[in-house]
């Protein structure tokens, strides 16, 4: 399993657990400091605009967002002080390629924030945050015994004051 110590990811139980207001805030806490790329990582497919397609085939869609204007999560990203958002669109048996791809292509030393509910599963990042709905437990419970962090909504501001980087890789600390 590739490591990626630069990579801070973000996963939830399900839909609405605050995955985007977490990476929203972090960015807004850490971006000026820090140079940060944000990904957005999906197995459904959206229509994006034609020229900011990087890769496109039939089993994925990776693209950049140039877009602030919009209600995407990847256009809250960039909004939000992401120096750079990537938007892929992958079937899940395909991720591995997906992001293998990306990330040859991301600088080592370039901080990264990814928003993904399966890419734990195929690479070891610096941080694995996993936000948990109580509505929805039993949705992707696998991930519980890879998370860093399990968290909800409410302790948002908790998760944000744990985090820190040294050496351009993110860590966790105890509080």
């Amino acid at each position: 399993m590739q490591e990626y110590p630069n990579l801070l990811l973000v996963s939830g139980t399900g839909r609405n657990t605050g995955k985007t207001t977490l990476i929203c805030s972090i960015l807004k806490k850490f971006s000026f400091q820090h140079k940060i790329i944000a990904i957005k990582i999906t197995p459904h497919f959206h229509d994006v605009n034609q020229e900011f397609i990087i890769l496109k085939n039939e089993n994925y869609i990776i693209s950049e967002e140039n877009n602030i204007n919009t209600k995407k999560d990847s256009s809250l990203m960039l909004k939000n002080g992401a120096s750079k958002v990537y938007f892929v669109q992958v079937l899940d048996d395909f991720l591995e390629e997906a992001i293998s791809f990306l990330l040859k292509h991301i600088n080592k030393d370039i901080l990264i924030i990814c928003e993904s509910a399966r890419l734990r599963k195929i690479i070891k990042p610096g941080v694995f945050i996993l936000l948990n709905s109580k509505n929805e437990l039993e949705k992707n419970k696998d991930l519980f015994n890879f998370a860093d962090k399990i968290a909800t909504i409410e302790n948002i501001e908790t998760i944000i004051e744990s985090l820190s980087f040294k050496n351009k890789n993110w860590h966790l600390k105890k509080l």
